[in-house]
């Protein structure tokens, strides 16, 4: 028996594939929910507390809603005993869980927040946890999105990028990065009239109600080139490698400008070879501009998935990836990009020192102190 547990945006269960009719009432979707993001043994007096601490007999109301929990997952020997721990098996699956764990497969599933027509004013510490859970899922819903859009973008599917990007500017239409990646979708799926449109709209929202305007990255999405020659090409493998070293050079030194110049006409003129020069120069100039360039962190990360795409062994790329998701304090999907990373420099100490670095500034970050210490 396979159970598949829907807590984001309309409430439902399907056990083997068959929709289960919803409980009475709200609190046996409350009580499920805590079960299941709690990840832990929960005694039943700290349930009691938290969602029926008005009842005549808590005790009692507790039992009923975990009835009900029973009937509706098809589990008449869960929920037991006590402290209560969660009631799925192995092989049952919950989109909460897939969406805070990276799973994209969810994405086209999730139309709302956690438990979205729940409210419990009775409830307040129970509100407080669910706004907390709900603010959690939402940071992992905006990160998948602009994850996978920027896979989409670096595989060509604009058209496809684009959705995504929309509904991740509906989540958050203040996000400057996420209006510079809607805009930067549509112009490379041929629609540059609306690329146009949308970044007008984006400078008129900001002005009205943050009083600014954008940055220059929402222009540089128009033009979607992320590597566009500005002089006559070099010749050969060794006129490009030359280009890379005297692009990283002059970033280094401070001339950012003259770098990316370099930059920009070395991966141009990398797309004539193989895709390990290509990748190398997409990432040279996707990590310049992630660390150089204030505001231009978008337009890196897309020649950073560029060169992945290109190049599935670019362990750079991946941390430098891993690093800007450590910046936007996105920490859940920071270590996959290291864990990637790490796998394809385990023989380079140079490159295995930085993934080390970034990952022990984020469990830092989330107070893991030891641990990022010892990293």
């Amino acid at each position: 028996m396979r159970r598949a547990v829907q807590l984001m945006g309309a409430m439902r269960v399907d056990v083997d594939g068959v929709e289960q009719p919803a409980p009475r009432g709200h609190k046996p979707w409350a009580l499920l929910a805590y079960l299941l993001l709690s990840r832990g043994r929960v005694p039943r007096s700290a349930l009691c507390e938290l969602l029926f601490a008005e009842a005549n007999d808590p005790p009692a109301a507790l039992r009923w809603n975990l009835s009900e929990l029973r009937r509706l997952l098809v589990a008449p020997e869960a929920l037991r005993g006590d402290p209560l721990t969660s009631p799925l098996g192995p092989g049952d699956t919950v989109d909460a869980w897939s969406l805070a764990g990276g799973d994209v497969s969810v994405l086209d599933a999730v139309e709302g927040d956690l438990l979205a027509s729940l409210a419990l004013s009775s409830c307040p510490a129970y509100e407080v946890w669910l706004e907390i859970q709900r603010r959690h899922l939402r940071g992992s819903l905006e990160a998948l999105l602009h994850e996978q859009a920027l896979v989409l973008l670096a595989q060509g599917a604009g058209a496809v990028a684009a959705d995504l990007a929309g509904r991740l500017v509906v989540l958050d239409p203040l996000d400057e990065n996420a209006q510079v990646l809607l805009v930067r979708c549509l112009a490379a799926a041929g629609e540059g009239v609306a690329a146009a449109r949308q970044a007008a709209a984006c400078r008129d929202l900001f002005r009205r109600e943050l009083g600014v305007a954008p940055g220059p990255a929402l222009d540089a999405a128009v033009a979607t080139v992320t590597a566009a020659p500005v002089a006559a090409p070099s010749t050969g493998r060794a006129g490009v490698a030359a280009q890379l070293e005297a692009g990283e050079a002059a970033v280094g030194a401070g001339a950012v400008e003259a770098g990316l110049d370099c930059l920009r006409r070395g991966a141009a003129e990398a797309r004539s070879f193989d895709v390990a020069l290509q990748a190398r120069a997409l990432t040279s100039l996707g990590t310049a501009l992630v660390h150089a360039v204030r505001g231009r962190d978008e337009e890196g990360v897309t020649a950073l998935h560029q060169a992945l795409h290109l190049d599935p062994t670019a362990g750079e790329a991946a941390r430098e990836l891993g690093y800007v998701e450590f910046l936007r304090g996105r920490y859940d999907r920071v270590e996959p990009w290291l864990a990637r990373a790490e796998q394809v420099t385990v023989d380079d100490p140079d490159q295995r020192a930085r993934v080390l670095i970034v990952r022990g500034s984020a469990l830092c970050d989330t107070g893991r102190y030891a641990e990022g210490l010892a990293a």
